[in-house]
């Protein structure tokens, strides 16, 4: 829908060849989805959906898709500040968090067995960036739907699921 295997440049940098590329896309397709229903609702997400343009990177049309859709900061009444870096690169973390973690395992005939290269060395979870990054993307989704319920007259269709933030590995 949004997403494309050469957005994961920069801080959501994978490394792509001719064989990974489809297995991402497939990543791409199924998380986009999952992460903005679970963000807005059944109905919220099918409006969203019907509201975006015909073209090749598709964008909502109108404006109250377009404040949840593009980057924002926001003030609660009681003066808590919101930040949304906006749902692209909020699905940009989700897809590289799910992508990334499933890399350790692969499924062979012999069972599922832990990839390891042999001049290389794996880094921790723990030491890694992969947490940061799905709390960067849980970070925009709170920011989001702080926005929803604060504007619940301009989204009354609005049942999203909430997330919370991994630390060290906690539930999500």
């Amino acid at each position: 829908m949004f997403l494309e295997a050469s957005d994961f440049v920069g801080k959501y940098k994978i490394a792509k060849d001719c064989y990974s590329k489809d297995l991402l896309e497939s990543y791409i397709d199924k998380y986009e989805k999952i992460y903005l229903q679970d963000l807005l609702g059944v109905a919220l997400y099918n409006a969203f959906v019907a509201d975006l343009n015909d073209d090749d990177s598709p964008k909502p049309q109108s404006l109250r898709f377009r404040e949840i859709f593009n980057e924002r900061v926001t003030e609660d009444v009681f003066g808590a500040m919101y930040r949304s870096d906006g749902m692209l690169e909020m699905l940009k973390g989700y897809v590289y968090y799910h992508y990334v973690l499933d890399q350790e395992f692969k499924n062979t005939i012999n069972g599922t067995v832990i990839n390891q290269a042999s001049f290389s060395q794996k880094v921790a979870l723990a030491k890694s960036t992969l947490e940061d990054r799905y709390n960067l993307a849980t970070d925009t989704y709170i920011s989001i739907q702080l926005y929803l319920m604060d504007n619940e007259e301009t989204y009354p269709e609005y049942k999203g699921k909430s997330k919370k933030l991994s630390f060290f590995g906690g539930a999500f």
